[in-house]
């Protein structure tokens, strides 16, 4: 039978020196990989008005939308002035979500989360409005 002559102790320091050494290549190669991922976005209720970037190609007037209600007109402007903008970009302009998001830098899921929290809000002021009139 072979018999080592390494002493124990150094057969175990060298044991946890490949295993540490293998433990930091895993831990570095994890944190660039959730590097990668990680997209930086802000959502548009954070920013304030005057840092909106398309705020002077989109300028929203009451004669962008032809309103058939009143209701629905007040409702509209109560709104901040960035969702009013996705909005007409979206159903005024026809543009697609992706060259929105392009336009505002954000993500494309923030302009889906934007337009279904406005519409939701939309909702709710014009019960709000038939309830008070």
């Amino acid at each position: 039978m072979y018999k080592s002559n390494i002493d124990p102790a150094e057969k175990l320091r060298a044991e946890f020196t490949s295993w540490l050494a293998t433990l930091m290549r895993r831990a570095r190669i994890d944190y660039f990989r959730s590097k990668e991922r990680e997209v930086k976005t802000i959502s548009l209720d954070e920013v304030n008005e005057t840092g909106f970037a398309v705020q002077d190609e989109y300028p929203i007037s009451e004669s962008s939308f032809q309103f058939e209600e009143e209701r629905l007109a007040r409702a509209f402007f109560s709104l901040p002035l960035q969702r009013q903008q996705i909005l007409t970009m979206l159903y005024v302009d026809e543009l697609p979500p992706e060259e929105i998001a392009r336009l505002l830098h954000c993500s494309v899921d923030n302009i889906y989360k934007t337009r279904r929290r406005t519409l939701n809000s939309l909702r709710k002021m014009l019960d709000e409005l038939e309830g008070t009139t």
